[in-house]
């Protein structure tokens, strides 16, 4: 297998291939360095080009897909009063009107 290290050439390295999952990181180096977390199938650390099941690839790296969705679901005073969000006084606060301009 070729490492192509000069794309205008396209000139590079022999690579004597590991299993999946694993790469090589020089050529007089032979061992095999396992990919990174998720990554099925890789050229270094930093270049997966396939990943596990369960995961998504993006710009040459893995991440896990969540397999949970939330199923509660709260209104928007429900979520104030939570104390998540600022303390809003409903009747103190300005109308619809002035935030969309009066028509």
């Amino acid at each position: 297998r070729l490492r192509v290290l000069e794309l205008s050439t396209g000139t590079g390295e022999c690579m004597q291939d590991c299993e999946k999952g694993f790469f090589r990181d020089a050529p007089n180096d032979l061992r095999c360095i396992q990919c990174a977390e998720f990554c099925a199938v890789c050229d270094s650390l930093h270049t997966c080009t396939e990943c596990v099941e369960g995961a998504s690839l993006h710009r040459g790296f893995c991440y896990l897909v969540p397999n949970t969705v939330a199923q509660d679901q709260i209104d928007f005073e429900t979520y104030l009063q939570s104390g998540s969000g600022a303390n809003v006084d409903f009747a103190d606060a300005p109308s619809w009107e002035l935030f969309a301009g009066s028509r």
